[in-house]
Parts: structure tokens; sequence; C-alpha cells
């Protein structure tokens, strides 16, 4: 087994690590201007797996797959990260949740394609949500979702 997994999806890079009965992940990017900034999440993989209601009602095209769901507290912040997956273009998934989650209420701040990747940043009321899509490595595309809920 690898000391670690790394992967890409757009500017994020993230690297996972088994550790004993936890799963590691760090998500990091380049900060504008210098330095960079991202998340980290410990898992305890012995703990009984449920899913959340955001991580069941959170939108997607279908047949799109939930790979993984994970929850953390930060500074009295409640976050969900999730990992899907799907048979969609980049483009198509783009456009999707540009009209999906504006419909839902969420005001689009800002949102790009470069390189192949979507990037969007939404605001609801006390919510943040930030997307990713990009080409994963069997040609499908990767959606990385974190929505961000103040106390």
């Amino acid at each position: 087994m690898p000391a670690f997994i790394e992967k890409e999806a757009g500017v994020w890079k993230i690297l996972s690590k088994l550790e004993e009965d936890f799963n590691i992940v760090v998500q990091v990017k380049a900060k504008q201007g210098h330095g960079s900034e991202g998340f980290i999440s410990v898992s305890d993989l012995t703990r009984p797996p449920g899913i959340s209601q955001l991580s069941k009602d959170f939108p997607r095209l279908g047949g799109t797959q939930l790979v993984s769901s994970t929850e953390s507290r930060d500074g009295g912040k409640k976050a969900t990260t999730l990992v899907l997956t799907n048979e969609y273009s980049v483009d198509s998934n783009d456009a999707f949740y540009r009209s999906k989650m504006t419909a839902e209420g969420w005001k689009l701040v800002r949102g790009d394609i470069r390189n192949g990747a979507a990037t969007m940043l939404f605001n609801k009321q006390d919510q943040q949500c930030e997307l990713a899509v990009s080409k994963g490595d069997r040609g499908d595309s990767v959606i990385f979702a974190n929505i961000v809920e103040a106390p």
C-alpha cells in the first residue's frame, strides 16, 4: 500500500492516507497572491457508516454516484465534503450545478472553467458551497463539493 494517495481536481490537490483506523485527507490549493489554503479531515473508520441528509439531498445528475461523504466541525462551523462521480462531461456538470443551485436559492459568487476543470462558489444565507469538477482517471467526471454551514 502506498504511503498516501495523491489526486488533483481542478485547482485542488488531494492527499489521502490510511493511518491505523483513520483516513486522513488533506485538500489544498494555491491562495491568490501567495500561500495556500485548504481542509484537513480525519475519519474514524471504526465508526458505523451513515449517510447524512445533506449527502442524500445534494443535487446531482441522474446516475451520479456518491463516492464519499465526510463531515467535520471547525470553529463552530459544520462542513460536509462530498465526492461524486458520473459519466457526464465537465461542461454538462458545470451547466447543471449553475442552474440547479441557483434554482434552489444559491447565489453564484464566481465560476470558471480552465484546463478542462470547472470551479464554482455559491453562497446562500449562512452557507457556502464550493464545487470542483474535473475528469477522472477513467474518463468519468469527479465532483468535489464542500458545503460549510455557519453555527
